[in-house]
């Protein structure tokens, strides 16, 4: 997504990718993080996030929270509470699981 205000965000070193990917989302912190909510549709959007965790690592939100929260990725949205209250989150989170069981890269999901 582009526009005025939105700048495209640099790819993270690798290194740091698999460190956040452990601390943000542990092993069982999607089971955990995804029974603490109601609605089914958050609950999916947490455990398809915990299985793609290095490439919403890799993506930027468009809800532009890294302004109001200071979000890095995605990624971030669903270490948090915030990815429960959010459509653009959500919506981000499942598009990003989708294109990764079509094999895209995190860079082809990206553009």
């Amino acid at each position: 997504m582009s526009g005025p205000g939105h700048t495209k965000r640099r790819y993270w070193a690798v290194s740091a990718v698999l460190a956040l990917a452990v601390t943000a989302i542990g092993v069982n912190g999607a089971r955990q993080a995804a029974a603490q909510f109601e609605n089914p549709v958050v609950q999916n959007a947490y455990a398809k996030a915990a299985k793609v965790k290095k490439v919403l690592y890799q993506q930027p939100c468009y809800c532009h929270c890294d302004r109001s929260l200071g979000h890095g990725s995605l990624l971030d949205c669903f270490a948090s509470k915030h990815g429960s209250m959010c459509d653009v989150c959500i919506k981000e989170a499942f598009y990003s699981y989708e294109q990764t069981l079509k094999k895209k890269t995190a860079e082809q999901i990206r553009a």
